[in-house]
């Protein structure tokens, strides 16, 4: 089962409605999350220390409503703040949910360089399955030459 709670932990400094969001992605309550996240998003600027949180939740939300457009809420957000890892945590969760497994791969690595002991990217980067190297670089990773080398090394192991 996929868990929703949300990272973010400084509740006090955040709107209402955002912290509504919160509690009703918690319950599991998407339509009533998006439509907090989205309140929030709306009664903040973008000048607003806390609008790329909202933005980023507001897209989470969504996603997880079913609408995959909205990753691109996401990815604006994380792109215009890049010092928050949470960001990039959000952004690699709702990037799965898009089974985008490259930019998955692409915002843990960039949250793990702003924070390296951030728990989640610690945990979704040790849980995803990553690929070997490829035996002959380049040739493409289903090429004969590559699978049978790769069977070769695995049963050497």
């Amino acid at each position: 089962m996929v868990q929703f709670e949300a990272i973010y932990r400084d509740y006090s400094a955040c709107s209402d409605d955002f912290s509504r969001g919160i509690e009703f992605l918690k319950q599991r309550d998407l339509y009533h999350a998006v439509d907090c996240f989205y309140t929030a998003c709306q009664c903040a600027d973008s000048a607003n220390p806390h609008y790329d949180m909202y933005l980023c939740y507001y897209g989470y939300a969504r996603i997880l409503n079913g609408d995959y457009r909205a990753i691109e809420h996401c990815r604006r957000a994380a792109g215009r703040r890049s010092e928050d890892a949470n960001l990039f945590y959000i952004l690699a969760r709702a990037e799965m949910f898009c089974r985008n497994r490259q930019q998955m791969i692409l915002a843990i690595a960039a949250g793990i360089r702003l924070d390296n002991q951030h728990l989640g990217l610690r945990l979704m980067r040790k849980t995803i399955a990553h690929r070997r190297f490829k035996p002959i670089p380049f040739l493409p990773r289903n090429n004969i030459l590559n699978r049978s080398i790769g069977r070769m090394l695995r049963r050497r192991k």
